[in-house]
């Protein structure tokens, strides 16, 4: 049995870690890697540079097919057998329906995972807010729109034979990729997060930071034109450096000296400031090690990001930040949907007098709901990813 995994946003080492590579490979499974970059986002491909930290060695390069060609792709399809199974993420339907398409002509198997922790709430804009949103930029807001409305009936049948899922709101998304004539086999696992908690726990590993309380901020490299997110979908950061660090810096300030705190970033696995000098006054920046950083730390800030499950699982105070100068609306509306699942309000970093004291509290009730509602459901084992996918595979 050969084992395809397809991926679209470039092999990382991130996305290379999570997708199970090595512990499939040691299972003795016939891992292949497939890179779908150039041809399912062309437009990304041509214009955005990985960061050299996140550079796969050339010798796991050399094991990447790099297709180039629908007809290249058309081949490797063609050539696989019924007893092969390929892994996509779980929006190529949309990216890259071509796949879809041959799959089913060849009659592949296949199947997708739902496995990113994501605060999944309806956030509805003003009129104001939606109007604001696709000035950012028209050009990529009109293509999305075209494209929504003329694929609404042309895509063709996504039915995977798999889901992997984590928490109970994955679950309950499952429905959306069945058919009448079929229902995806629901393999009840947890997010790629989790994963990552589990190797901290097993791997027992010292703290980065020694002897001493901290808070971690957890940085979103939002203010960087050569941000995948960015380059991706055309538009320009949501805010300006000059806007941004500032506010940010004058807080970790009122921290350090109020609570006794020093705050240490915990820099975005995508980020590049290797390019440019510390925006944060010199502070600490650690790449590649928030989970860490999470663990032994007295307090977490943050925006939205999914990293926040780390805090969650570790039960740590968070405090949420939001800036009225970000462009993109609903970056301030998950931000405040958000904290206020949480029972908190959101700091507001153009109020550079109006912080909090004395520090947040946890809520344990409403970190484990959250926990099992968006990370791992209740009663789910507690083994990799992969292992649980290599125990369906095994039936």
């Amino acid at each position: 049995m050969k084992i395809i995994i397809v991926e679209y946003n470039m092999y990382s080492k991130s996305n290379y870690a999570r997708l199970g590579v090595e512990l499939l490979t040691q299972k003795g499974y016939d891992v292949r890697l497939w890179d779908i970059t150039s041809i399912a986002k062309p437009i990304y491909f041509n214009n955005y540079t990985l960061p050299a930290h996140q550079v796969l060695p050339q010798e796991v390069r050399d094991k990447i097919i790099f297709i180039q060609k629908r007809d290249h792709f058309h081949d490797l399809v063609k050539g696989l057998t019924n007893d092969d199974i390929v892994i996509v993420p779980s929006n190529l339907n949309t990216v890259f329906s071509y796949a879809v398409e041959i799959f089913t002509l060849y009659n592949i198997r296949f199947g997708t995972y739902l496995l990113t922790t994501f605060l999944g709430i309806n956030c509805k804009l003003t009129l104001f807010q939606l109007v604001k949103f696709h000035l950012r930029n028209p050009i990529s807001s009109f293509k999305k729109i075209i494209f929504k409305f003329y694929n609404k009936h042309r895509l063709p049948v996504w039915a995977p034979e798999f889901i992997l899922v984590g928490g109970e709101e994955e679950s309950q998304r499952v429905a959306s990729f069945s058919t009448s004539d079929s229902f995806p086999h629901v393999i009840k696992a947890h997010t790629f997060d989790y994963d990552t908690y589990l190797r901290e726990e097993n791997y027992n590993r010292d703290r980065i930071i020694k002897g001493k309380e901290y808070a971690v901020f957890i940085d979103e490299y939002l203010t960087q034109y050569d941000c995948q997110d960015f380059v991706e979908s055309q538009t320009s950061p949501v805010i300006t450096a000059e806007e941004y660090y500032p506010s940010l810096n004058k807080l970790f300030e009122y921290i350090e000296n109020q609570f006794n705190l020093e705050v240490i970033v915990a820099a975005h696995p995508l980020s590049n400031y290797d390019k440019s000098s510390n925006p944060y006054n010199n502070r600490k920046m650690i790449c590649h090690e928030t989970i860490n950083l999470v663990k032994h730390s007295t307090l977490v800030l943050t925006h939205n990001s999914t990293s926040l499950c780390f805090a969650v699982l570790y039960y740590k105070p968070m405090v949420f930040l939001a800036h009225k100068a970000f462009s993109d609306p609903l970056k301030n509306l998950r931000i405040q949907l958000i904290a206020k699942y949480f029972g908190v309000t959101p700091i507001e970093l153009s109020n550079n007098n109006r912080y909090f004291n004395p520090l947040p509290m946890v809520d344990s009730d409403t970190y484990d709901r959250y926990k099992f509602t968006w990370i791992k459901e209740k009663g789910t084992k507690e083994k990799y990813i992969w292992d649980i996918f290599s125990d369906y595979l095994k039936k």
